[in-house]
């Protein structure tokens, strides 16, 4: 499983121009070692939805606790991609849950899923390239 020097070195854009991804940044930290990228885009891809999942039951049970641990895992996980989006929407609901005097911040959680959504379906085109 080679990536091809087209997909690392290509950034996926969004219509905001913001990166989605940098495989080629992530691929560099982990030594150029294309099994393990396809190892973390694995991790990533099973485990982003059932973050999302408790990220939504916290937000429902309004455990801001649960929420900021897995709103903390998740952004680690797009992390190991540059995945700035996720990054940014990560921080931010984690900043609406320190200062909002015990609501959930929904539109920052919305904003959280829809950015990690984008990020699993760039991950899964890269996967699927690569088989």
């Amino acid at each position: 499983m080679k990536l091809t020097l087209e997909a690392s070195n290509v950034m996926q854009q969004k219509r905001s121009e913001e990166p989605i991804l940098d495989l080629k940044a992530a691929l560099e930290r982990l030594g150029g070692s294309q099994e393990l990228l396809q190892e973390m885009i694995s991790f990533y891809l099973e485990d982003y939805s059932i973050l999302l999942d408790r990220i939504k039951e916290a937000a429902e049970d309004g455990d801001p606790i649960s929420l900021s641990r897995n709103v903390h895992s998740l952004k680690g996980l797009a992390a190991n991609f540059d995945a700035v989006q996720v990054i940014e929407a990560a921080d931010a609901t984690t900043q609406a849950v320190r200062t909002s005097a015990g609501l959930m911040p929904d539109n920052q959680i919305a904003a959280l899923a829809t950015a990690a959504n984008e990020l699993a379906e760039h991950l899964r085109a890269v996967q699927n390239e690569e088989k």
